[in-house]
């Protein structure tokens, strides 16, 4: 496993046990975890339909969580080689990582970071070079989590909007269960639904809708502000 320098991060601090955010991340945990009760969710998969949507700061705050409330370790995975956000969210270094694994020059285990959160670790991008569409080959993906399945209890994947490119899909393959993400206000109807066609012509059945921004749609009652 990879040393990785340690540096205390202000989004860990905003994160509390108590903040609005944590609780509905408690709320959203809860909920992946009563999806299906004949089969344990183990592999979740997040996504939108376009950029800008904020899936890996969701990525980021739900494996949070889930090191938190779970029964084990947990994997947080950037496999958007195109345009990587989780090393520079958890500002850490974005080298050595899944691109790496995909080429064969490190082992899965090796490419793993440590964060300042116990029980949640690190794969990021690494460095593609340009080439996501040649390194996402659905043998090696398959091949890469079922190696890093024995290890932790839970792997949150970000992966790369599901309009643009077809990385998703592929990875959609070893996932359990596939969040989407919607911006309130933002996303526009036709786009979320090519999304969700996209994804239904893949196979994949558990498809779940989470909607991000609603602070700025909702009426202002429904705020922790109002509440607090």
């Amino acid at each position: 496993m990879k040393k990785q320098k340690s540096h205390k991060n202000p989004l860990f601090s905003k994160f509390q046990t108590d903040s609005p955010e944590a609780i509905e991340f408690r709320r959203i945990f809860s909920k992946i975890q009563s999806l299906n009760n004949s089969q344990q969710i183990k592999n979740v998969m997040i996504s939108s339909a376009t950029a800008g949507e904020g899936k890996s700061t969701i990525s980021t705050l739900l494996a949070i969580t889930c090191s938190r409330y779970g029964n084990g370790k947990t994997l947080l995975i950037d496999s958007d080689l195109r345009r990587p956000q989780i090393h520079k969210i958890l500002k850490i270094e974005k080298e050595t990582g899944l691109a790496d694994i995909l080429r064969g020059k490190i082992q899965p285990l090796e490419a793993i970071k440590n964060t300042d959160i116990k029980n949640l670790k690190v794969i990021t991008a690494g460095n593609s070079n340009g080439s996501a569409t040649r390194l996402l080959k659905v043998n090696k993906i398959k091949s890469v989590f079922t190696e890093l399945q024995w290890v932790f209890e839970t792997i949150i994947i970000d992966t790369p909007p599901i309009v643009p490119v077809n990385d998703s899909l592929i990875i959609n393959l070893v996932a359990d269960t596939t969040l989407l993400v919607i911006k309130a206000g933002k996303t526009q109807r036709e786009i979320v639904k090519r999304a969700i066609d996209l994804i239904q012509d893949a196979g994949v059945k558990n498809l779940n809708l989470l909607v991000n921004n609603l602070n700025n749609v909702l009426p202002y009652y429904y705020g922790y502000k109002y509440y607090k």
